[in-house]
């Protein structure tokens, strides 16, 4: 008798249990080709802070953090390192271009637990950097970006919010002719 009341219960379907949060972590890498001109190799990682757990009982886990709207920090970094080569009559005698992009990023994000409105930042930094084969570099980029926002959850699946974001760029380069 014991056997089948095992049985019944492992046919019936059961509640789907939830478990709370409060890291999320990523990493993922990639690499792209397009034999014989470019290669692209990305790697990025992210961590991000959730102040009091998030439930993921929700709805898809994908939406968690929004459709339960915590105070959170963020840092990430990716890396994306490309190579594109020549191609045509001498080109067997050009040098490839390679580029590398290094991207640091952190951002925030605090809800006011009471009204549900949040402001929120973040500060990104990309450094740019392309070489012509090996030694000759060409140019370097520095740029800031800085955001802004400000928001409001309107209910369980809606939000609106307004973004200002600015970025500064700063080219260093030479002169190949």
């Amino acid at each position: 008798m014991q056997l089948s009341r095992s049985a019944i219960s492992a046919c019936i379907p059961q509640r789907a249990r939830a478990d709370e949060f409060a890291w999320e972590l990523s990493a993922s890498g990639s690499r792209y080709e397009l034999d014989p001109l470019l290669e692209t190799d990305r790697s990025s990682l992210g961590a991000t802070y959730f102040f009091g757990s998030v439930d993921d009982s929700l709805g898809p886990y994908a939406l968690a953090s929004f459709l339960d709207p915590k105070t959170r920090i963020g840092v990430s970094a990716i890396r994306e390192d490309q190579t594109s080569y020549p191609i045509g009559p001498g080109s067997e005698t050009l040098p490839a271009s390679v580029s590398c992009i290094d991207r640091y990023a952190a951002a925030g994000r605090y809800v006011f637990p009471d009204t549900h409105w949040y402001v929120g930042g973040r500060y990104e930094r990309p450094d740019l950097r392309t070489d012509i084969q090996v030694l000759t570099p060409i140019s370097d980029t520095e740029q800031r970006n800085y955001g802004a926002i400000l928001g409001k959850y309107l209910g369980p699946r809606t939000s609106i919010e307004l973004d200002a974001n600015r970025s500064e760029t700063r080219t260093e380069g030479q002169n190949l002719f």
